[in-house]
């Protein structure tokens, strides 16, 4: 379905675009309607496209060795996903699907075309590098923690950076502890990690013991930087 160009106007990062940039876009974007975990994109579909979120929200997943799932990025109204298909292989063995969080709608272009509408915005050219490489750090960081063999240094790993995009824990004798964000599940971090729930909760008892990790009635504190620190005896 083509794209009407108030739609276009709603996705703020459309919107700055010049007026010649978004009419070439809209030549040849299509606006999907996605159910719940239906793919924005077929995984084997030859042509490389970028996307915004309408309205819902898309997830972008890899899996673990054995094929489990892991959300690695989450994208509400307003956002862009798959800019990262303008790096012909950048993901480089780490295959990312995005797929629709709930009923949703995207604007889906061609990725030639948005790198045809950037290279006439430096602003906006800058903005999307700086987005890809994040993107790409957090991918190879996955591929980092799946390459580790010892199973529990993989769990600190996911613990590590979960707590980082946490907020401030004021722990005594921390030297820089930060919450786990709320609604994080062991299976979760297991499924992450490429492990069992249960091997989870050995681990975390044991930063406990160590007094690496704190657990109250507002979730779960670790000390970010004795984590990183920390070798399994």
């Amino acid at each position: 379905m083509s794209v009407a160009r108030v739609t276009a106007r709603a996705v703020p990062m459309l919107a700055a675009l010049s007026e010649e940039a978004l009419t070439r876009l809209l030549a040849v974007a299509q606006l999907r309607s996605l159910k719940r975990r239906e793919l924005a994109w077929p995984a084997h579909e030859q042509r490389r496209w970028v996307g915004w979120v309408v309205c819902g929200s898309v997830v972008g997943v890899s899996h673990t060795l054995d094929g489990r799932e892991v959300a690695l990025f989450r994208c509400g109204a307003g956002d862009v996903f798959g800019e990262s298909e303008l790096l012909a292989g950048a993901q480089d063995g780490v295959t990312l699907l995005w797929v629709a969080g709930e009923a949703t709608t995207v604007i889906l272009a061609p990725a030639e075309a948005w790198r045809f509408a950037l290279a006439a915005d430096a602003p906006a050219a800058l903005a999307a590098a700086e987005r890809i490489a994040r993107q790409q750090v957090r991918l190879l960081w996955l591929r980092q923690v799946l390459a580790e063999p010892s199973t529990p240094l993989r769990v600190a790993a996911i613990l590590r950076w979960l707590a980082e995009e946490g907020e401030v824990a004021a722990v005594a004798g921390f030297d820089n502890g930060r919450w786990l964000p709320p609604g994080v599940t062991q299976q979760e971090v297991a499924a992450y990690a490429n492990t069992t729930r249960e091997t989870v909760t050995r681990v975390m008892q044991r930063l406990q013991a160590e007094g690496i990790a704190v657990r109250s009635s507002a979730g779960w504190a670790v000390d970010v930087a004795r984590l990183r620190r920390w070798q399994p005896g």
